[in-house]
């Protein structure tokens, strides 16, 4: 459950990413570089964008996969499964 809720989360970021992204673009490109005198109209299209972002899902699935491995492996962590108990206190 906990790894699903973690997929599910990294989706929803991506996806707001994506859609403050596109809108952000949107209002650039068509409103206040053309007052400028910068037209980029028509040069980035729908199919780069989806190319874009297809490519970055997977490399936050990626870095999301190995984040855990790596950062265990970085400092040395060991999975405790006998406590030792101190009997002199």
């Amino acid at each position: 459950m906990k790894k699903l809720k973690g997929i599910g989360l990294l989706l929803l970021s991506n996806i707001l990413i994506i859609a403050t992204l596109s809108i952000t673009f949107t209002i650039l490109s068509q409103v206040i570089l053309p007052y400028f005198g910068i037209d980029i109209r028509g040069i980035v299209s729908g199919p780069n964008l989806l190319f874009a972002s297809f490519f970055g899902f997977g490399g936050a699935f990626l870095s999301l996969a190995l984040s855990k491995w790596l950062a265990k492996k970085m400092v040395g962590a060991t999975q405790i499964t006998h406590p030792r108990i101190n009997k002199t206190l």
